[in-house]
């Protein structure tokens, strides 16, 4: 989410998108490979994950839009992460 909000208030939110999706897919062509070459699959990673790592860096994006300095985007994403912590599990919550 920081990332994401850094990133998008300094170049913009397409440039952002576009790095942060990239590193969503990169990550996922990753394991499908190490799985075909029969390696370690790496960290727990599923859908469940990559759905959560999306909707973060999404509000990470509209944070960076709306912030002037880094010290911001530090601000609106713990704000964000303990709204979501104090709402509990599910979309927008926190950890069970």
């Amino acid at each position: 989410m920081v990332g994401a909000g850094e990133l998008a208030r300094r170049v913009g939110a397409l440039p952002a998108y576009a790095a942060v999706e990239g590193n969503e897919t990169i990550s996922w062509f990753m394991e499908r490979y190490n799985a075909l070459l029969g390696r370690e699959p790496g960290p727990g990673r599923n859908e469940e994950d990559r759905a959560m790592d999306r909707i973060n860096n999404a509000i990470g994006i509209r944070i960076g839009l709306r912030a002037s300095n880094p010290a911001e985007v530090l601000k609106a994403a713990r704000f964000e992460i303990e709204r979501a912590y104090e709402r509990g599990p599910g979309v927008g919550g926190g950890a069970a």
